[in-house]
């Protein structure tokens, strides 16, 4: 989005919660249960003044649905190319024989595939493989909505994926990468027609585990294994308050906790890294929003502090080898650190005819440090990467000046 590289400077939302892993700021796009999609929300351009973290580009927030009656029941086969077999099934309702304001919803899918081989063919030899599919995931989601305004929900998901890589020596299952994550999710809304409070708590736990086999130009065989395990608990809460008929008012408090513990073992040698760090993060908002011109116009402007702490880093290398680019065992504790980031935002926007706007903006975003850079050393691609504990975050700063036409209104429906 907005020509920025790599998916860690996008905020990614699944039902409001970030996706963006603290320690890579990456996200895994296959856990997104598609047929469960009801709505998506994208806002372009720096938002952190709001949503804080890897909002650089925009934010992007993915909604699930909600039953529309009594009971609804869906199911979904499919078959593709590469002999790829998908079944989904989805079933919910609204209201139970004890409460009529109850809702519930549950899905499950699996998917797998031979996979094909991504290997050139002027290039491919005996270790070339198909890059194989398996997926399957379940979910479940109870609310209690009293009213519009009021409503409490909880949700749980589960995803286990592997996928093949494209190379096969002698291991059955040959390279592959493979996530296991579970989320789990908590809202309370509350309030009336000029105020209302959102309070989420969440949790999503990754468990990544990584085998890596090839033979190198020299004829020597390689085995290696990743086992990484990445949590991220949060607490998000704002109000939204209605000041007058044009004009409101958003504060909120975002805490989030992240830690990252994870192993790489070298089979066909005796290299072992450890390394492991945690990233907190406290963030505090404020927007306000006001129209004029008999709603023609809109204005807003908006803050956001955020403050974060780095602890708990460490590296520890074991018998290390030329595989890993160490000479001797190391060990090192990385002392704490901390940064803040400050993100404004101000926009104005005027519709000059009812198919016509115009707006003007300035905002900042920021991308934090990713756990992994802070905390990890060692060979990558082209050359030695080195950890660094006072990495600081990235910043981004935009003015923008655009129209908008709509020569059909309604055409898209």
């Amino acid at each position: 989005m907005r020509g920025l590289e790599g998916a860690n400077r996008t905020l990614v939302m699944l039902d409001g919660i970030p996706l963006n892993k603290s320690s890579g700021g990456t996200i895994n796009w296959h856990l997104i249960p598609g047929d469960d999609i009801q709505k998506i929300e994208v806002v372009k351009g720096p938002v952190s003044a709001v949503y804080g973290n890897n909002a650089m580009g925009g934010a992007i927030n993915l909604l699930t649905g909600k039953p529309d009656s009594d009971l609804e029941v869906r199911a979904k086969l499919s078959y593709a190319s590469y002999n790829t077999k998908g079944i989904s099934v989805t079933a919910g309702g609204l209201g139970l024989p004890f409460s009529k304001k109850i809702y519930w919803n549950v899905y499950g899918f699996s998917r797998q595939g031979d996979g094909y081989v991504i290997e050139p063919k002027e290039t491919r030899d005996s270790t070339s493989s198909k890059a194989y599919l398996e997926e399957r995931g379940m979910g479940i989601k109870t609310g209690y909505q009293q009213n519009a305004n009021n409503s409490l929900e909880m949700s749980y998901s589960f995803f286990n994926d592997k996928r093949g890589s494209g190379t096969k020596v002698y291991e059955n299952d040959g390279s592959y990468d493979r996530y296991i994550s579970n989320i789990v999710k908590l809202t309370w809304q509350a309030g009336n027609a000029n105020t209302h409070f959102n309070t989420s708590l969440f949790y999503y736990g990754e468990h990544y585990l990584k085998q890596s086999e090839n033979i190198n130009a020299t004829g020597d065989y390689k085995l290696s294994e990743t086992d990484s395990r990445n949590n991220e608990k949060g607490l998000m809460f704002n109000v939204n308050q209605r000041i007058s008929s044009s004009n409101s008012l958003l504060a909120g408090v975002d805490v989030k906790l992240s830690d990252m513990d994870g192993t790489d073992t070298y089979k066909t040698s005796t290299d072992i890294l450890d390394y492991e760090g945690k990233m907190n993060f406290y963030g505090f908002y404020l927007q306000d929003e006001m129209s004029f011109f008999s709603g023609k116009g809109r204005f807003v402007a908006g803050m956001r502090l955020d403050n974060a702490e780095f602890s708990n880093g460490s590296l520890k290398v074991t018998d290390p080898t030329s595989n890993t680019g160490f000479t001797k065992s190391y060990q090192d504790k990385f002392r704490s650190d901390s940064w803040q980031s400050f993100s404004p935002k101000l926009a104005l926007q005027y519709l000059i005819y009812p198919e016509l706007k115009t707006y003007v903006s300035w905002a900042e975003g920021f991308m934090p440090p990713k756990l992994d850079d802070l905390c990890r050393s060692g060979k990558i691609t082209k050359g030695f990467k080195l950890a660094n504990p006072e990495l600081k975050p990235e910043v981004l700063s935009n003015v923008e000046w655009g129209m908008d036409y709509r020569a059909w209104k309604g055409f898209c429906g």
